[in-house]
């Protein structure tokens, strides 16, 4: 048997690394991913109904029928479906403040966004006769 003993060297660079995988935090749940990107889209939905004018209170029953309808969603949509919702709704308010920085009203293009929305996130949302059906 060797007695040598053993040199380690430097083990500063392992013990920082130790350090660093303590904070790895385990990686989120895919439906909680997926239910934070909802509510981050109807949020940006809130933003672009300000920016097109629209009635508030169509606006915050609208969302607030979207929101409610979030477990549906989770369970029939895909992930990649509300990823793609959410990078429609991220481009077009990239868009809309550009057209405000630039000096435009971007109250019609929000308008249109808002309308684009709403069908894109309706065709998400389990119709009402599925959801009726599922009840009873």
């Amino acid at each position: 048997m060797d007695a040598t003993p053993i040199d380690f060297g430097d083990v500063r660079p392992l013990a920082d690394l130790a350090r660093s995988m303590g904070n790895i935090s385990p990686p989120e749940d895919p439906m909680v991913t997926l239910a934070r990107t909802w509510s981050a889209i109807h949020e940006a939905a809130a933003t672009v109904g300000a920016i097109a004018d629209l009635d508030r209170a169509c606006v915050a029953a609208e969302l607030e029928r979207g929101l409610l309808a979030g477990a549906a969603v989770a369970v029939r949509a895909s992930s990649e479906a509300v990823q793609d919702l959410a990078e429609i709704m991220g481009a077009g308010i990239a868009a809309l403040l550009t057209a405000h920085t630039s000096g435009g009203s971007p109250q019609a293009a929000a308008a249109a966004l808002w309308c684009e929305f709403v069908q894109a996130r309706d065709a998400l949302l389990p119709s009402r006769h599925q959801a009726a059906g599922a009840s009873g």
